[in-house]
């Protein structure tokens, strides 16, 4: 790369020489921090979307009809890793499935939520 480049030729002028070189090592230098930031942003904990973390918390999609526009979904899969999930965007079975009472609970988001109803049966 460019941290290993050769220095500049004899036929340039030595102050470009000089700013050339300044630059090439002030670039090594933040490119060398970069990596360092990158690795350490891996190594960050991070917490989860909120909207996953009460899905979850509340039964998971199993008992919980979501009404977003959300096309995928983080679920805690087995041993307690999130993983991502295609969603099924089908909000009038969702909301079917509420008002049935074979899901208890329903999320709905700002977005979904223009002119819709909810009434549970039971």
């Amino acid at each position: 790369g460019m941290c290993e480049a050769e220095k500049a030729g004899n036929d340039v002028p030595s102050t470009l020489t000089g700013t050339l070189l300044s630059f090439i090592d002030k670039w090594c230098e933040l490119s060398q921090r970069k990596d360092e930031l990158m690795m350490r942003a891996k190594e960050l904990v991070l917490p989860g979307n909120p909207l996953d973390e009460l899905l979850h918390e509340l039964g998971g999609s199993e008992r919980v009809a979501e009404l977003t526009g959300r096309s995928q979904r983080m679920v805690k899969g087995q041993g307690g890793k999130w993983e991502l999930e295609k969603r099924n965007k089908d909000n009038v079975r969702e909301r079917q499935m509420f008002q049935d009472g074979e899901k208890r609970v329903a999320i709905i988001s700002e977005a979904a939520s223009t002119g819709i109803s909810l009434h549970a049966d039971r």
